[in-house]
């Protein structure tokens, strides 16, 4: 049984209090698990109270997972392809609470094991707001889309992108890790009455995969396409407008048989600095769409912010002398160009 509800709620079972969440959260769901017998009478009771805004409360049950597994895997069976839509929804995560797991909620891992043995052409569409962990089956099918949470034509937008009507050029605007303990919030995470103190500082996300060599399931900045990119004769060399300006330039060609779009990546490195920075920092992205076979040239200007850190002992951004690696690439684990410069006092 789930009851999802914004504030207090309490559910009894034949008298038997066996939800008990009476506080202020935001919408959320509470979930017990029981077995009704055929025929037999049962004394259900809700209690529901809302301290500010709107009133939202819904209860629900369910067969058991067992049998509607069984009933998918019996259709997957049937069928040439095979598409499983899980992830989480607004009683999961919200801006309201925190999540308690990057796991797919309930039964899911379960459902997406039994019927990819059952059909080798499994896809497995996840709609969530942040990631989830996917290592029990990530082997077992045959794709993997992430859809967010998204808007009323996100049915036709998947169709599309399935289908092959549309090409896919999606990136991965967090990392998503192969488990909760690699995570940065790792050890800080309610740990202290519930409240989380985070401490990793600047090292989030892909920061702290890079700084702690941790290997991500899938990296910020990653996504696949029906179509494929060659980055090729990186140019780096200072503007005449100033001195601490460069210009750069590089290749992107489209060598698969379809159109598509690429985005690419411009990272910088700070190979020497006074206090601890990331071993690359995103500062600038260009989505380019290409024809097969086009290539097209792609600029970015560097400038000294894009080269700056916040020094909080000065309580403003510093730019230090030295030198800069400057990274180009189809994600944050994915480089295909480097070359550097070097900032002059």
């Amino acid at each position: 049984m789930d009851v999802l509800s914004d504030d207090g709620v309490r559910l009894y079972l034949n008298n038997k209090l066996i939800i008990n969440d009476w506080t202020n959260h935001a919408t959320k769901t509470n979930s017990y698990k029981t077995f009704f017998e055929a025929g037999k009478r049962y004394k259900i009771k809700l209690e529901y109270y809302e301290n500010l805004g709107s009133a939202n409360v819904k209860f629900a049950w369910h067969s058991p997972d067992d049998i509607l597994i069984k009933n998918a895997v019996n259709a997957a069976k049937k069928s040439d392809v095979a598409i499983i839509f899980a992830g989480t929804s607004n009683a999961y995560e919200s801006e309201g609470f925190d999540r308690d797991s990057l796991g797919l909620p309930g039964d899911q891992n379960n459902l997406i094991n039994s019927v990819s043995k059952a059909n080798k052409n499994t896809i497995v569409v996840i709609t969530s707001g942040s990631p989830v962990t996917m290592n029990s089956w990530i082997n077992n099918v045959k794709g993997i889309m992430e859809s967010w949470f998204a808007g009323e034509e996100i049915g036709n937008a998947i169709a599309d992108v399935l289908l092959g009507n549309v090409n896919p050029s999606g990136k991965l605007p967090v990392t998503f890790p192969k488990s909760w303990k690699d995570c940065s919030a790792y050890g800080l995470y309610k740990t202290q009455d519930s409240v989380t103190n985070y401490s990793d500082g600047i090292f989030v996300g892909y920061r702290h995969f890079d700084k702690d060599n941790i290997e991500p399931l899938y990296p910020f900045g990653f996504g696949l396409s029906y179509t494929s990119f060659e980055y090729s004769n990186l140019k780096l060399w200072k503007s005449s407008n100033t001195d601490s300006e460069w210009k750069l330039t590089f290749e992107l060609k489209n060598t698969g048989e379809r159109e598509g779009s690429e985005v690419a990546q411009l990272y910088i490195k700070d190979v020497k600095s006074s206090l601890p920075r990331p071993e690359k920092e995103l500062k600038k992205f260009k989505r380019v769409t290409l024809k097969p076979g086009e290539t097209k040239e792609v600029e970015f200007t560097i400038n000294k912010k894009a080269l700056s850190y916040y020094d909080p002992a000065k309580h403003g951004w510093i730019a230090e002398p030295g030198e800069f690696q400057v990274m180009i690439g189809s994600s944050s684990r994915d480089i295909k160009l480097k070359d550097s410069l070097e900032l002059k006092n």
